[in-house]
């Protein structure tokens, strides 16, 4: 199985980015993104080049503008850097794990996909991040600055993410029969 490190959840537009480049590319919430040094931050393992299945979708790529995480499936998006998310050809094709009825330790639930940006954003806050699918402000300088949150398809999947090393020990099943979304009373750790 292919995999790939250095992904992070961005604190200001509650995105997903690839933090493993100096420059950590564009936010929707302005400057650039920003990991969290305690709480969320965590480094993201993504699967990649592997054929999609019932509990995982593929198409997900890097945009090369923004640095985000988007869905290639559909026309349409929005990047932060404006226009419409890119690709580069060369790069990996992301399958993402959803809907899967067991969750592990190393496990992270709570990532949708975004009707707004097409993007893949964490929706375990009260708060959905900022959107560039949605009207800006100017900051002096010429810094765009989204104003409205991520939304979230209401029969779409419902992503599970990958945290930390596979270095570490095996993870632990949290439960068998865990409901979904889970529910922190039944499903210890969430």
């Amino acid at each position: 199985m292919a995999i790939q490190g250095g992904w992070a959840f961005c604190e200001k537009c509650y995105g997903l980015f690839y933090n493993g480049y100096e420059y950590k590319g564009k936010c929707p919430a302005g400057g650039d993104h920003k990991q969290p040094q305690t709480g969320m931050g965590y480094n993201y393992q993504l699967n990649h080049s592997i054929p999609g299945n019932q509990y995982s979708q593929p198409q997900w790529e890097f945009c090369v503008k923004c640095h985000g995480m988007f869905f290639n499936g559909y026309s349409g998006g929005h990047c932060p850097k404006g226009g419409k998310h890119e690709r580069n050809e060369q790069a990996y094709h992301f399958v993402l794990k959803h809907d899967y009825p067991q969750l592990y330790s190393n496990e992270q639930p709570y990532w949708e996909f975004c009707t707004g940006c097409h993007g893949l954003f964490y929706n375990g806050f009260t708060g959905k991040g900022r959107c560039p699918g949605t009207p800006y402000a100017i900051r002096p300088g010429g810094d765009r600055v989204h104003m409205g949150s991520h939304g979230r398809q209401p029969n779409g999947y419902h992503f599970v993410l990958y945290v930390g090393d596979y270095i570490s020990p095996p993870a632990y099943k949290l439960m068998t029969k865990c409901a979904w979304p889970p529910n922190p009373s039944k499903c210890p750790g969430y």
